[in-house]
């Protein structure tokens, strides 16, 4: 007769992290540490560094086994990051990053900008709040100030034909 085996409790260290209110979805260990996907952020642990990250920063997430890869954006003007973690037993670790980042995103649009070139605008559930982010090919080129204008501009156009 088969036996059930209880899954390994969550560890002291990254139970310890999760902030109050927030509730466990999934957690696994990697290379490095831990990782725990909760309803508001991702927690990882990595050797001595700690990251709590709120899930409306995530632009994007690629799992491709073992590797879990999400790009975050911490500022509208800033650079997309991509951080990654190898993990030998995932557990649901993939599909609830999957659900949190796609279920926090309202519009996801990609639109051709004058001296910018190709940007992805993206709104995003934050809190009570929506939150916009413009991600350019071309980070040069947005930053510009004709660049930056015309950027605004489709960003200020489609806040208006959303409504949000």
């Amino acid at each position: 007769m088969a036996r059930f085996s209880r899954p390994e409790r969550v560890p002291t260290e990254l139970k310890q992290l999760i902030p109050r209110g927030e509730k466990l979805m999934a957690w696994a260990r990697h290379g490095g540490g831990l990782i725990a996907v909760t309803s508001e952020s991702l927690v990882s642990i990595d050797h001595h560094e700690t990251q709590i990250r709120p899930w409306d920063l995530a632009l994007q997430a690629r799992w491709e086994e073992p590797l879990l890869a999400i790009v975050v954006q911490d500022s509208l003007d800033g650079v997309p990051v991509t951080l990654s973690w190898q993990l030998s037993e995932p557990g649901l670790v993939p599909q609830a990053v999957r659900d949190r980042v796609t279920g926090a995103v309202l519009v996801d649009q990609v639109h051709q900008v004058a001296d910018v070139g190709r940007v992805r605008f993206v709104a995003r559930r934050s809190g009570q709040d929506v939150k916009w982010t413009a991600v350019a090919d071309d980070y040069e080129a947005a930053h510009t100030l004709k660049g930056s204008e015309n950027v605004a501009k489709i960003l200020h156009d489609l806040q208006g034909s959303f409504g949000i």
